[in-house]
């Protein structure tokens, strides 16, 4: 969305070799959608399809089909076209240790990544942190809460959901 907005912005992935996440690494291939009360609400009228998730995520959604089980393949060409579309540049690294410092004077963060070709510096007024575990935020020393404590479930924790990769099936048949 930033850099559909003319925004220079850069995503940087550690540790992976292509963008997608959960959706192309994780093969998680099925959507979760929120859905607007009633059949016959006034939402109906301005959207085909009654569900909240617009923006990006729609633009994602027709781009592999409107459906809500997708191909895998299908899922990364989309979300390269949405990132070559808003001119994001695009950085994939396989060593996933970076340094992270913050400047109160200039107000900018500064996040130096080992590239494999070498170390990069990278300086930003906003970085938005999309790692799976908020790694950078952790070194910005944001405030954060654990599992559900922001519910006062303090110690509880989400289970992980296990994806099955399936090969050699004739659906034909």
């Amino acid at each position: 969305s930033a850099g559909k907005q003319g925004l220079k912005t850069l995503l940087v992935d550690f540790g992976r070799d292509r963008v997608g996440g959960l959706y192309t690494l994780g093969w998680l291939n099925m959507l979760d959608f929120n859905y607007a009360p009633g059949e016959d609400d006034w939402y109906q009228t301005v959207y085909k399809d009654n569900f909240l998730n617009h923006g990006v995520f729609e633009r994602f959604y027709n781009m592999i089909g409107g459906k809500k089980a997708f191909d895998i393949g299908d899922a990364q060409e989309a979300f390269e076209k949405l990132l070559q579309g808003a001119q994001v540049e695009v950085v994939l690294t396989s060593d996933p240790s970076f340094d992270y410092s913050y400047s109160k004077e200039e107000k900018t963060s500064h996040i130096t990544i080992n590239k494999d070709s070498g170390a990069n510096q990278l300086t930003a007024k906003v970085v938005i942190d999309a790692t799976p575990n908020g790694d950078i935020a952790l070194r910005a020393e944001a405030q954060f809460k654990e599992g559900k404590e922001d519910v006062g479930l303090k110690g509880v924790y989400q289970s992980a959901t296990l994806v099955y990769k399936i090969k050699g099936v004739d659906w034909d048949q």
